[in-house]
């Protein structure tokens, strides 16, 4: 992404991600939409009373998870951090399955609204 208005790419990706959240894939969190919020990135839900996502967050959300990630990295960047992301089940097979390592577990979080409001 260019460095024209980068802090308003990254609030419209951050909206896009919290509509995302808010979808079909939230559904089943029955509190409130809170301001502070947390999605898994690739799998793994965040859980619990911090205002996660009780299950896992469906392709729109990841989609938006990982173009909010886009927007802060070049693109050389972005791809070391798709690279580490896609090693952990590499590195699960390689240590046996002992770590209970697994691609889903890296998160977003999103604090406020990014709207500015």
């Amino acid at each position: 992404m260019s460095g024209e208005d980068l802090p308003g790419q990254m609030r419209s990706a951050a909206a896009l991600l919290l509509r995302a959240l808010d979808g079909p894939a939230a559904g089943a969190r029955g509190a409130p939409v809170r301001r502070r919020r947390r999605g898994a990135v690739a799998g793994v839900p965040a859980a619990g009373a911090s205002g996660g996502v009780p299950r896992e967050p469906d392709r729109a959300a990841r989609k938006a998870a990982f173009r909010l990630l886009a927007t802060g990295l070049s693109e050389h960047a972005y791809a070391q951090a798709l690279t580490i992301i896609a090693l952990e089940e590499v590195l699960a097979r390689r240590e046996g399955w002992r770590r209970g390592r697994h691609i889903g577990d890296y998160w977003v979080s999103v604090f406020g609204d990014p709207a500015g409001g």
